[in-house]
C-alpha cells in the first residue's frame, strides 16, 4: 500500500508473496531490486521500514503505543515525483502517529535544506499551520541554533519586482536567465495568495476542504 502512496499507482512497484519471500514486480514485470534505480531502493527501503515497525499489530491499533522514531536522510537519489510521493508519505505517516499516541516522537535528519523546509512545512501543517517556536534547529561546526524558515515567495515577488524596476546589477545574468520561471511559480502560488493564508493553514481551512470531493480529501 505504501509503494502505490508513494508512486501514484497501482502497479509501478509491487510485492507479491513468493516461496518464503516476496518477490518485486515492476510495471507488472519480475525484477530483482539490485535492477531498480538507487532511489527505488531507497523509497523501498523506507516503506519496509514503516512495515516493519508496526509488523504483528492491528490495523486499527498500530499507532497505539508510544514510539521513537528516527529517521536518516530520507528523500535522497529522488527525481521529482518521487521526492513528492516519499514526503506525501511521511506526512501520512507523521499525522497518524502523533494521531495514535501524543507522547510520540518523530526525529529527521537531512543534510538537505530543501528537505528540512518541506519537513518544516509539514510539522506547522499537523499543527493546523502553528509552527510554534524554537522547532527548527541547524547544526554547524558542532553547535545547534535556531534556523528561520524564509519566506520563498516574498523573495521572489521581491526579485520580480527589482527586475521590472531594473534594479540589478551582478545579478544581471541571472534575472535573465530565471526571471521567466520565478514568474511561472508565482502565479502557480496565486491561488493560495487569494486566500490570505499561508499554504499550511490553507490545507486545514474549512472553504477549501468543502471544494475537495470527499473520497479525496484524507488524501
Amino acid at each position: 500500500e505504501q509503494l502505490q502512496y508513494v508512486f501514484y499507482s497501482t502497479n509501478k512497484a509491487v510485492l507479491t508473496a513468493g516461496e518464503g519471500c516476496y518477490k518485486l514486480k515492476i510495471n507488472g514485470r519480475n525484477v530483482p531490486p539490485k535492477k531498480i534505480s538507487v532511489g527505488e531502493r531507497n523509497v523501498l527501503g523506507l516503506c519496509y521500514f514503516f512495515a516493519k515497525l508496526f509488523s504483528n499489530k492491528k490495523a486499527e491499533n498500530k499507532y497505539q503505543d508510544e514510539t521513537l522514531i528516527v529517521i536518516d536522510d530520507p528523500v535522497s537519489s529522488f527525481d521529482s515525483g518521487n521526492r513528492l510521493g516519499v514526503m506525501s508519505l511521511l506526512r501520512h505517516q507523521f499525522c497518524s502517529i502523533q494521531k495514535g499516541n501524543a507522547n510520540s516522537r518523530v526525529l529527521v535528519l537531512t543534510h538537505d535544506l530543501r528537505s528540512a523546509f518541506d519537513l518544516v512545512k509539514i510539522y506547522s501543517e499537523l499543527n493546523n499551520g502553528k509552527g510554534g517556536q524554537k522547532h527548527f534547529f541547524e547544526l554547524s561546526n558542532k553547535q545547534i541554533s535556531e534556523r528561520k524558515v524564509s519566506n520563498e515567495y516574498k523573495r521572489l515577488l521581491e526579485s520580480v519586482y527589482k527586475y521590472a524596476m531594473g534594479r540589478t546589477s551582478e545579478d544581471d545574468e541571472y534575472f535573465e536567465s530565471s526571471i521567466g520561471n520565478v514568474m511561472r511559480r508565482l502565479i502557480e502560488a496565486f491561488a493560495s495568495f487569494c486566500y490570505n493564508k499561508n499554504f499550511e493553514e490553507l490545507m486545514c481551512h474549512e472553504g477549501v476542504m468543502k471544494s475537495i470531493p470527499q473520497e479525496k480529501r484524507t488524501y
